[in-house]
């Protein structure tokens, strides 16, 4: 299912994209980009109690929140943090494998923060079975909250990362983490342990070559790089 770049008037009710993913029990990949049910949770509310109200006190949905177990890819891009953060705290994804983001503007630490917390109603953050992760926009200068974010992500495979678009600190992060808080992070410490594959955007051939020697020296070697102008 994808719903992409749709006005502010034409995107669907909360109440008509929850029965939209609550009738697709084999949906597996799902992408909002620059849409999504419109409005934010006060008017999420009352499109599902408009639903009751026309049907009697009979409605398909009892909660604002919905678990999809079924989705294992689910693509973000150009919509606003607070709008992310709320639906962050409705949707469910308890075996989500990939996951993307392209985020401009704004601040989206909060978005970072919140991706690192255990997820609405589960044990574990929605990053901690992440073996996928695509990374063309991400607005946050936080080093503390990229290494939460960073730490999260053990069984990370798949990186693609678009430097362009995200903070500087991200090589170090892949690299040599050390270099950005020293007092917290062990000299040894390196992320990502099970990392195979990166595709990098906008980093200079030099740095690539640097970041995968040190990768390797320290004992994580990358299989496979690919590299993109």
């Amino acid at each position: 299912l994808e719903l992409t770049y749709h006005t502010l008037d034409v995107r669907p009710s909360y109440r008509d994209f929850l029965r939209m993913l609550k009738t697709s029990p084999n949906l597996h990949t799902l992408t909002l980009c620059q849409s999504g049910p419109a409005g934010m949770p006060i008017e999420w509310l009352e499109s599902v109690q408009n639903d009751a109200d026309a049907e009697g006190g009979a409605s398909l949905f009892d909660s604002l929140d919905i678990s999809l177990p079924s989705v294992t890819d689910l693509a973000r891009a150009f919509l606003p943090p607070e709008y992310v953060l709320a639906q962050l705290e409705r949707l469910q994804f308890p075996r989500l494998l990939s996951l993307a983001l392209d985020f401009d503007e704004d601040e989206y630490r909060p978005v970072v923060d919140r991706l690192c917390e255990p997820s609405a109603g589960g044990s574990k953050s929605l990053l901690s079975d992440l073996e996928f992760l695509k990374m063309s926009g991400l607005p946050c200068g936080h080093i503390p909250s990229l290494l939460a974010m960073a730490g999260a992500l053990q069984n990370l495979q798949h990186l693609n990362i678009n430097f362009i678009h995200v903070d500087e600190s991200w090589v170090d992060i892949l690299a040599e983490p050390k270099n950005l808080i020293p007092e917290h992070v062990a000299p040894d410490m390196m992320f990502f342990p099970k990392l195979e594959e990166l595709y990098v955007t906008g980093l200079g051939s030099s740095e690539v070559r640097e970041l995968v020697r040190k990768r390797k020296a320290a004992g994580k070697p990358l299989k496979e790089v690919h590299l993109s102008n």
